[in-house]
Parts: C-alpha cells; sequence; structure tokens
C-alpha cells in the first residue's frame, strides 16, 4: 500500500485551497509547517493583490526576431525603467514565440499561422491595482510617456498591440 507524503499532499493542498481558506489558518498552526509551505502561504497572501497586465506585441516588419529581442530587452526595457522609476512593475517578463529551428516561424500546437500576429507576450506584475494605477498616471506625463513611446515606435507595430488585464494565476504542480 502506498502512503500519500507530506510533501506532495500539503502543496496540492495549497494549490487547490481558497486564499481565505489559507489566509484563516491559526498563526500557532501556520507556525507549525515547514519552512516551504509557509513561503508558499505567504506567497500567495501577498499575490492575491497584485495586479497583472499582458501586452500582444508585433515586430515591425523590418526587424528580423534577433534584433526584436534585442531592442525589447536591452533598449526598450532600460527606458522604462528609467522613466518609471518607483512605478516601474514589480516584474516585466517577456515570453516570446518559440520558434521552429533556422526560421521565423513560430512553434505551433493548435491554430495556424494567421492566429498568431505577435512576436510576444509580455505581462507586467503590480503590487495592487494602486501601483498600477501610479504607473498610468506617470505614462500619462507628456515627457515620460512620450519617453516610451519614441522607443516603441521603433520596434513595435501600435496599431494591433493589445493589452489586457489577468487575475493571478491558477497553477497546478506536477
Amino acid at each position: 500500500m502506498k502512503f500519500l507524503s507530506t510533501s506532495w499532499l500539503i502543496p496540492s493542498f495549497l494549490a487547490i485551497s481558497s486564499l481565505t481558506m489559507a489566509a484563516s489558518i491559526p498563526a500557532a498552526d501556520v507556525a507549525a509547517l515547514p519552512a516551504e509551505v509557509r513561503a508558499q502561504l505567504a506567497a500567495r497572501d501577498s499575490a492575491s493583490d497584485q495586479y497583472l497586465v499582458a501586452a500582444f506585441e508585433t515586430r515591425k516588419p523590418e526587424l528580423s526576431v534577433a534584433q526584436f529581442i534585442d531592442y525589447y530587452d536591452n533598449v526598450h526595457v532600460p527606458i522604462i525603467k528609467e522613466n518609471m522609476g518607483d512605478s516601474f512593475p514589480l516584474t516585466h517578463s517577456r515570453y516570446y514565440l518559440k520558434r521552429q529551428n533556422g526560421s521565423d516561424t513560430p512553434v505551433i500546437f493548435g491554430g495556424q499561422l494567421s492566429d498568431f500576429n505577435y512576436d510576444v507576450i509580455t505581462i507586467m506584475t503590480f503590487e495592487n491595482e494602486n501601483a498600477l494605477n501610479a504607473f498610468n498616471t506617470k505614462y500619462q506625463d507628456p515627457t515620460i510617456g512620450g519617453n516610451i513611446q519614441a522607443s516603441a515606435e521603433k520596434f513595435i507595430i501600435s496599431s494591433i498591440l493589445r493589452i489586457i488585464g489577468l487575475n493571478p494565476p491558477h497553477v497546478t504542480y506536477k
């Protein structure tokens, strides 16, 4: 007979329990949990207020994929950081489309090439909605927003840029 180990059971429970349930565990019980489980609870509690924004961005046709990635990572993001200062998001993650070897064609597991008119999905994580609002307010400043937009116009097709808010992820672990 095989028994479930706590190393599997507790993280699995945390993955399916609600935030309110995690928040309602008595402090003495939380203190008795293994350090890694306490860290997971703390991360879940702090993530509940986070605000995520996803942008689907397309490179200008005159740029290669490598040029697009290089400019975004090494020029554009530093411009955003410099101009936004403390209003820069907690994370600014770029998920570039995986390409078939030696080509610009994305690796597609479902759908058709025409369904994927973007080169990167950018996810920005803000501490909370107030932090997002501070970012947006700062972006409205003509100098700050102008600097960022001038950089973006060099490598992104702004007419097909799509930006949307996301809920925190629902994660299932192996």
